[in-house]
């Protein structure tokens, strides 16, 4: 790799403007969806965020195996786990690093539906 490639990659990494491709995959999504609560306790814990990500669900997550027709609407998803995703909102309200490094990317809390935190890096998905 050139040194401007490595040069290049670390400055995206620093700029936290570097996303997996598969950030908007249906099963990632539903799993940051399913695992709301669980990640909430992670988001109080953050500290520091070293970068946030978002990703917009303006979609239908697709079946989640070949044989299975039915579709996984995000809407229903988000209605069904309603109390998760509060309580996931209610972290990232609560940790003021979240809650500023959110407010410095213009993101509202309130479009937060799921989150994945990785070694300080936070990965929110939005309605």
């Amino acid at each position: 790799m050139s040194r401007f490639a490595v040069a290049f990659c670390a400055f995206m990494l620093a700029a936290g403007m570097a996303a997996p491709a598969s950030a908007g995959d249906p099963v990632n999504v539903e799993r940051a969806i399913l695992n709301a609560s669980k990640t909430a306790l992670a988001v109080r814990r953050l500290h520091p965020v070293r970068g946030v990500s978002a990703t917009t669900l303006a979609m239908e997550l697709g079946p989640r195996f070949a044989g299975n027709d039915r579709a996984y609407d995000v809407e229903i998803m988000i209605g069904r786990h309603a109390g998760e995703i509060a309580q996931l909102r209610s972290a990232l309200n609560a940790n003021p690093e979240t809650r500023a490094a959110l407010a410095a990317r213009g993101i509202a809390v309130g479009r937060v539906v799921g989150a994945v935190v990785s070694q300080g890096w936070l990965r929110v998905y939005l309605k």
